[in-house]
């Protein structure tokens, strides 16, 4: 997919090497990253830079994802929701946070799979997405 270069993407990975490869799709992807470490970075990102889909491990050790999530304001028009779903079934996310998730992805899932799913999220977020 080509995207347009400011498609901000904030990749929210508390694993260093994870959070790496996410990145490197999707900055091959076309897409302007922003990292943060924990959930506690990706909260103060979203005060200062402006971000168009939000990628967050909801499973992050140092901040719970839904607490991140729950905090976010304004909420970013899409969101993606990245994690083993170890203590939160996708369900239970999408009840708590309601309808600000696009999509909850389970890991393990490989980046390149992660950029379609962002490729869909942006689609939909600028009205490009085919209705099936």
């Amino acid at each position: 997919m080509e995207t347009d270069p400011r498609t901000r993407v904030l990749v929210a990975e508390s694993n260093e090497p994870v959070r790496k490869a996410i990145t490197s799709a999707l900055i091959e992807a076309g897409y302007a990253v922003v990292e943060a470490s924990d959930g506690l970075s990706a909260l103060s990102v979203l005060a200062w830079v402006p971000i168009d889909v939000v990628l967050l491990d909801v499973t992050d050790p140092s901040y719970n994802g839904l607490f991140v999530l729950r905090h976010l304001e304004p909420v970013p028009p899409v969101l993606v929701v990245h994690s083993a779903f170890t203590f939160e079934s996708p369900a239970s996310v999408r009840e708590e946070v309601g309808c600000g998730v696009f999509r909850a992805v389970q890991k393990p899932v490989t980046p390149e799979d992660l950029v379609d799913v962002i490729d869909d999220a942006v689609q939909e977020l600028t009205g490009t997405l085919a209705l099936s």
